[in-house]
């Protein structure tokens, strides 16, 4: 048995030569160290893996065929090894073309194959290949330890093979020992069935050669429960058959409150939309197309919601008679009030409404949410009244054209004896210009008659009042005031 041999020089990468064969044994011994590597080198493949298991090498070169242990248990060995299992492994074999070999090598854990015999350039071209390759490897493991999401990797049956700094902290566990554990245990799911967790379809595309995604809640040794976001990959051997599985874990925690929050806000607005009493849709801005519409509209107007969404607002005259200005402002992206407008049901009654309309995003379209108020009662009060009162408008000047055209004197006067209006023949037998007697008093006209007489009239409402004048109280004075009045 060989023992560990170093160059002289302080070479920084170290390469563990394994043969059974002295003379092969030297010859790549001579060819590694004139190249510039540390050399060690072992005779069977437990001599090899105690020596690595001491000395760590960066690369270990290994025959397939010796005794005890051979290149292949060798690569089992180290395979499985958490201090070994990322040294690369090269093969080196004296049997000519022994493809099952170099599978079955690729399938144990090894990088790469050499056939012997072999020249030296393509010896030290695969050994510089192989530690360029490690030490990216190397690079990539230490951004994966500094890296926040937990990434690990697992074999076929779900146990743990490697995870980093992140996904142990999460646990609060030592990362070499959660290695063989479950998955499901390690992540607060103690005898869970990845089938009852929604694992099972994406394992099965994984092992087809799929990526899949899953989001889970996890539990921090806290106790905390947090949303991961896993991304699961196949992680394949050099013959391309899967043999573990590649999982980034993201917490998700804020985004799925957010989302969740979001879709409890959804369900709120949906609920408060179809709850509304008023009609309320949504309109393409572009096209005036319903996108969707609540129960009260459909009420309102008679269409089942699938008539709705095959029409536009023409259909029901929304924009017949509209103003420019407003079917501008529709396109806008200002809120729009508009009305009142005419709209027409399914059974092509006519109904009166106002709209509030506000600029929204409905399944990534511009769109217009409409809040119509039904205000055909009013509508039709308003009209009632502006009929009353055009009526009213119009019995007035009637009355005002009769007052005026009655031939002999018309004063209205109030109890005081002022006159409040006076017409025509009234104002020519005093010789007064029109609306020259409004105000004066009766008793100041001329004290001829009738103005006589109907001054003292006046004077005995004022005395006995109304209603006493109306029994006939002074009887003879009202006969005589009517007596005078009429021979005036």
């Amino acid at each position: 048995m060989s023992g560990v041999q170093f160059s002289s020089r302080h070479e920084e990468n170290s390469v563990l030569i394994v043969n059974d064969v002295p003379e092969q044994l030297t010859l790549m011994d001579t060819l590694l160290r004139r190249a510039g590597y540390l050399v060690l080198k072992a005779e069977d493949g437990l001599e090899a893996f105690n020596l690595a298991k001491e000395n760590l090498p960066d690369l270990v070169i290994s025959d397939v065929r010796m005794p005890r242990v051979g290149g292949l248990e060798l690569c089992r060995l180290m395979r499985a090894d958490t201090q070994l299992r990322s040294v690369p492994i090269l093969l080196v074999s004296a049997v000519q073309h022994d493809t099952a070999s170099v599978v079955e090598g690729l399938r144990a854990g090894a990088d790469d194959y050499l056939d012997v015999p072999f020249d030296s350039t393509r010896l030290v071209a695969k050994v510089a290949r192989l530690l360029e390759r490690s030490r990216l490897e190397a690079n990539y493991r230490n951004l994966v330890e500094q890296a926040s999401d937990v990434i690990f990797t697992q074999d076929l049956s779900g146990r743990l093979t490697s995870i980093n700094t992140a996904g142990a902290s999460f646990v609060g566990r030592d990362p070499h020992g959660l290695l063989g554990d479950s998955f499901f245990s390690v992540f607060g799911l103690p005898g869970v069935d990845h089938k009852s967790n929604g694992f099972a379809d994406g394992f099965d595309h994984s092992k087809g050669g799929q990526e899949f995604r899953h989001q889970f809640i996890a539990k921090r040794i806290s106790g905390e429960e947090r949303w991961l976001d896993l991304t699961m990959s196949p992680i394949r051997d050099r013959t391309g058959e899967t043999v573990g599985f590649r999982g980034l874990a993201r917490d998700v925690t804020d985004r799925k409150q957010v989302e969740l929050a979001l879709r409890d806000s959804e369900e709120r607005y949906r609920l408060l939309f179809e709850s509304t009493p008023q009609p309320m849709w949504v309109l393409d801005q572009q096209t005036f197309e319903f996108l969707t519409v609540n129960e009260a509209a459909t009420r309102t107007y008679g269409y089942t919601k699938d008539e709705f969404l095959s029409m536009t607002l023409d259909d029901i005259g929304a924009r017949e008679g509209l103003p420019a200005p407003v079917k501008d402002t529709l396109n806008g992206d200002e809120p729009v009030i508009s009305g009142p407008w005419r709209h027409q049901t399914k059974d092509k009654k006519n109904i009166y409404v106002q709209a509030t309309s506000h600029p929204v995003l409905f399944d990534g379209k511009k769109s217009r949410l409409v809040i119509v108020n039904d205000i055909t009662e009013r509508k039709l009060l308003d009209e009632k009244q502006e009929r009353l009162r055009v009526s009213l408008q119009q019995s007035a000047m009637e009355w005002r054209q009769t007052f005026s055209a009655i031939d002999f004197p018309v004063l209205i006067v109030d109890l005081e004896g002022r006159i409040r209006r006076a017409n025509e023949a009234a104002e020519q037998s005093v010789g007064a210009e029109e609306g020259q007697l409004v105000g004066r008093s009766v008793a100041d006209l001329d004290e001829g008659q009738p103005w006589k007489t109907a001054a003292e009239w006046l004077k005995g409402i004022r005395e006995i009042g109304i209603s006493g004048f109306a029994r006939g109280d002074r009887r003879d004075d009202r006969q005589n005031m009517v007596s005078g009045t009429l021979s005036g």
